[in-house]
C-alpha cells in the first residue's frame, strides 16, 4: 500500500495515499484508471486515528471525519503525465452527517501542493448546494463560486462529480451538467487529486475514474 497524504485544514499533517464507474468518456480522452472499490487495489489509504475512519465497505470507499470543526483531506499520487493536454477525474459519492445535525460536506480536491498546501476543490453538501473554492497560496481561502443550489444536484442520493482540464480551463460537472468553469490558478494542470471531507461528515465513494489525452 503506497503512502498518501491525509491533511486537515489547520496545521496537523498525516501521511497517506490514492484513486474509480460511469460510462460517459470525455471527448478524445482515454480511460487510464478505474476503481469501483470491490477490493483494495493498494492505491487508497485505509486506516483510522482519533479524527478519521477510512475503509472499504460493501464496494465503497468509506471516509468518516469525526472531528467537530475541521475538514480532512486524502490525496493520491499523480495520475497524469506532464504532457497531458486534457485530463478528467470523476467520482460518484454520497454524503451524510455523522451526527444528524449540521449539513455534511465533501468533494474532490486537486492541485494539492505539499510544499505550500495550496489546492482547488469542488464540494457538495447535504442541503443541495455546491461550491468551488481553494487556497491559492495555501493560507488565504478563496471562493471561486460560493455555495449555491443547482437543479443537477440530487439531495439524499449519490452524485457524480467530474473535474475536466481542457481548452486551457477547468470545467466542473455534477451528474453530467456543467455547473461552473474557471481559468487556472497558476499553471494549468490536474494533479495530486483526492477527497475533502467536512467536519462530522461521512463520504461514501462508489467509484473513481481518471481519463487523459496526451
Amino acid at each position: 500500500m503506497r503512502k498518501l497524504s491525509l491533511i486537515f485544514l489547520s496545521s496537523l499533517f498525516i501521511l497517506v495515499q490514492s484513486c474509480s464507474k460511469d460510462d460517459d468518456i470525455p471527448a478524445g480522452q482515454t480511460l487510464i484508471y478505474e476503481n469501483n472499490f470491490d477490493s483494495d487495489d493498494g492505491k487508497f489509504w485505509l486506516g483510522s486515528n482519533e479524527n478519521v475512519d477510512i475503509s472499504i465497505e460493501k464496494g465503497n470507499y468509506y471516509f468518516l471525519n469525526k472531528n467537530p470543526n475541521r475538514h480532512f483531506y486524502v490525496t493520491v499520487a499523480p495520475f497524469f503525465t506532464n504532457s497531458a493536454t486534457a485530463a478528467t477525474f470523476e467520482a460518484r459519492y454520497t454524503l451524510e452527517s455523522s451526527e444528524g445535525n449540521d449539513p455534511a460536506a465533501g468533494g474532490i480536491l486537486f492541485n494539492f501542493d505539499s510544499n505550500d498546501k495550496s489546492l482547488i476543490r469542488i464540494q457538495l453538501n447535504t442541503e443541495g448546494h455546491f461550491r468551488v473554492d481553494g487556497y491559492p497560496d495555501g493560507e488565504e481561502h478563496e471562493n471561486y463560486s460560493d455555495w449555491q443550489p443547482h437543479k443537477a444536484l440530487k439531495i439524499g442520493q449519490a452524485n457524480t462529480v467530474r473535474v475536466e482540464m481542457r481548452d486551457g480551463k477547468y470545467y466542473f460537472y455534477i451528474n453530467g451538467t456543467e455547473v461552473f468553469n474557471m481559468n487556472p490558478v497558476g499553471t494549468l494542470k490536474l494533479d495530486k487529486l483526492g477527497f475533502s471531507v467536512g467536519y462530522k461528515s461521512i463520504m461514501t465513494v462508489d467509484y473513481v475514474k481518471a481519463y487523459s489525452k496526451d
